[in-house]
């Protein structure tokens, strides 16, 4: 029984219409839905795979299992499938689809009934002062049926959403920060994003022999910044850290977080004199996670960190994994492998001091 995974929102029909002529000048039809969904990302599930395969200096250099042996192959959805999204054909799935199967993460930045504390503004409900908007506002039947070409990520499909280009911030407002990093230099998200969700440290024997996800925990308080390296812009980035059979890594890439605000309560000193900055400047290194082995508590440095150049010696983690009783252990301090894919570090040292 194949789970469902990643899957946005399977929207109405395709609407587009991609009409080409053969020699003979005969229009040929446009692919269907089901033919684009072969190759789109939701069914494929490339963008797991891209990430973890050993050539592209993933996890499997590690784990010596090829990817077609985990259990995430099989969380996808298939061209015939449509009722994992959809009630009745034609319909736009309701935000729950989404979120309540497939995009956990989303999910868990959202909180209970859309109104946690990181709670994107314009899927938060109207009587919690959001927008109440659906996933599919947003993300086009393009994006979530696919285009009929194959990608490595949607991090390369430049289909994603634009929030200057979708029809609702067309204009931008003047202020002081936009006026200092305008979109030339920065993505909207870099500083409309509240902060990132990620499961931290990754028990992938569990993955291996359950086919069960198990993390250490969730981290909410927190958000990355990196440059886009498709366009050089400064994002928001992500990580996932993981454990196995002693050896230690982590991956860094830019992250589309839903966590999005007005920016209320920011200031210069939000990113330019944040923990993480401050301690960079004055050590050198960035503490970003500590464990209590006697309390098994987990502490995590909070606020804007932006990831330096010399990231893969300066980022200091606590890596974890079971003992034989299940619990919680401190297993190593420094990973045995690092990956940054379609992003590129910041220079923290040019960073203006306030």
């Amino acid at each position: 029984m194949k789970k469902t995974m990643l899957l946005c929102l399977l929207l109405v029909p395709l609407m587009f219409i991609a009409v080409s002529c053969s020699d003979d000048d005969d229009p040929v039809a446009p692919p269907t839905v089901e033919q684009l969904l072969a190759t789109s990302l939701h069914n494929t599930t490339d963008g797991m795979e891209y990430f973890y395969k050993q050539e592209n200096g993933g996890f499997e250099q590690f784990t010596d299992v090829p990817y077609e042996d985990l259990g995430c192959k099989n969380c996808h959805i298939t061209p015939e499938n449509c009722n994992t999204c959809h009630v009745t054909e034609g319909d736009t799935p309701e935000n729950s689809t989404c979120l309540s199967a497939c995009h956990s993460r989303q999910a868990a930045e959202q909180g209970t009934g859309g109104t946690g504390p990181n709670a994107d503004y314009h899927l938060k409900p109207i009587a919690s002062g959001g927008q109440g908007m659906k996933c599919a506002d947003c993300h086009s039947s393009q994006q979530v049926h696919g285009d009929g070409h194959s990608y490595n990520s949607l991090l390369e499909n430049q289909t994603n959403v634009s929030c200057q280009q979708s029809g609702c911030h067309e204009t931008i407002p003047a202020n002081t920060f936009h006026s200092t990093h305008g979109t030339d230099e920065f993505e909207c998200q870099a500083c409309h994003a509240k902060a990132v969700n990620t499961c931290y440290n990754c028990h992938f024997e569990s993955e291996i022999d359950l086919h069960t996800k198990i993390p250490f925990g969730r981290i909410s308080n927190w958000k990355f910044l990196v440059k886009n390296s498709s366009n050089d812009k400064v994002t928001v980035g992500n990580m996932q850290t993981l454990t196995y059979h002693g050896k230690a890594f982590y991956a860094v890439a830019p992250y589309y977080a839903h966590t999005i605000y007005d920016g209320a309560g920011m200031t210069c000193g939000t990113c330019h004199s944040s923990a993480a900055v401050t301690e960079y400047r004055t050590t050198g290194k960035i503490t970003m996670t500590q464990f209590n082995n006697d309390t098994k508590m987990l502490t995590n440095m909070q606020g804007v960190i932006p990831i330096p150049t010399d990231w893969t010696t300066s980022l200091k983690f606590d890596f974890l994994t079971k003992d034989a009783g299940g619990a919680w252990i401190l297993q190593s301090q420094a990973p045995d492998g690092t990956q940054m894919l379609f992003a590129e570090p910041i220079n923290i040292t040019n960073m203006p001091t306030l």
